[in-house]
């Protein structure tokens, strides 16, 4: 259950910050990103703690595989 509460709390936190990015003028999208949402703030340390840990929380080889290359992809978001 702490797994899926894991994952409910980061795609909430994820469409909180889209929903914020959605709300900015045209003119700001030339300034580099910074997190907007204290949600995806938070969000951050349990992505980096499940980017850690992804072995243990994901059990289907494949599925840690996709993940694990999708969280390494946007690892630059997560930078503090």
């Amino acid at each position: 259950m702490s797994d899926k509460d894991l994952f409910h709390d980061l795609i909430s936190a994820l469409h909180s910050e889209l929903s914020e990015l959605a709300k900015l003028s045209v003119q700001d999208h030339d300034l580099e990103y910074e997190a907007i949402s204290l949600e995806f703030r938070r969000a951050r340390m349990r992505l980096k703690d499940l980017r850690k840990n992804l072995d243990n929380r994901i059990s289907r080889a494949a599925t840690a595989a996709k993940l694990e290359y999708t969280l390494s992809a946007l690892a630059p978001v997560f930078a503090d």
